[in-house]
């Protein structure tokens, strides 16, 4: 199945360009984007699931529309409780945010149960420092993970 990133068109090179992804055919026709305004590039499996995961950032692409990141793998860590609630907070708000003004779209079941898989992640049962993302401790719970720029 083919994943997408949707990049800022003439963008090459540049941390910040990456706009929206998306994990199929469908989720690309849901997220609403003129694609003649936006270069659109189909990483490998393999990466995008390390990007859903939260343990790829600085996504960009070259002039030869070759996909770069930053593994962060070996570095995400939360040092304690409030780090991870923080963390979770800041989730649920953006969702949150989208869901307010999307109670129809086709997605606002998914996005929904995955907000609340993320704020019942119990942060004082966590020993720390946790070396983990989000989307992995969920992935740990056999939940459903998602990237925030997977959001329509």
């Amino acid at each position: 199945m083919a994943k997408y990133f949707i990049f800022n068109k003439d963008a090459a090179n540049e941390n910040g360009a990456l706009f929206r992804a998306a994990e199929s055919d469908t989720a690309l026709q849901n997220l609403n984007v003129n694609q003649d305004l936006y270069k659109v590039l189909n990483p490998t499996d393999a990466v995008y699931t390390n990007f859903q995961k939260g343990l790829y950032i600085d996504i960009k692409y070259d002039d030869s529309d070759t996909i770069s990141y930053t593994d962060i793998s070996s570095t995400v860590s939360f040092v304690d409780a409030d780090h991870l609630n923080s963390e979770i907070n800041a989730y649920k708000d953006q969702i949150n945010h989208w869901l307010v003004r999307n109670k129809n779209h086709t997605d606002y079941n998914k996005w929904n149960t995955f907000k609340n898989n993320i704020v019942a992640i119990d942060a004082s049962s966590k020993t720390y420092p946790l070396a983990k993302s989000i989307q992995q401790i969920l992935e740990d719970q056999s939940q459903v993970y998602l990237s925030l720029f997977e959001i329509p």
